[in-house]
């Protein structure tokens, strides 16, 4: 049977950069409200899905999720050696 799909852990395996941290600084989300939530996640206090739901809403409200901006955001990187 033939290969037809190959995926990769990109954030700190393949690349230097955290692509979802790019992603929500794109999209509008400060710093400080990234670090909240990626904090509260990890205490305890915030599901994973809440958080999902959390930051989909903050894209719709602030209108800045775009192709566009996804593009721009996630096409620069720098790769690990030998990634």
């Amino acid at each position: 049977m033939a290969i037809k799909l190959v995926c990769f852990d990109m954030d700190d395996t393949l690349l230097h950069q955290k692509s979802w941290y790019k992603l929500n600084l794109a999209f509008g989300v400060t710093p400080q409200e990234d670090n909240d939530m990626c904090e509260a996640y990890k205490n305890g206090t915030l599901l994973y899905e809440d958080w999902m739901r959390k930051l989909t809403e903050m894209y719709r409200a602030r209108g800045t999720a775009t192709k566009e901006n996804a593009l721009r955001a996630l096409s620069n990187y720098t790769f690990h050696d030998g990634a």
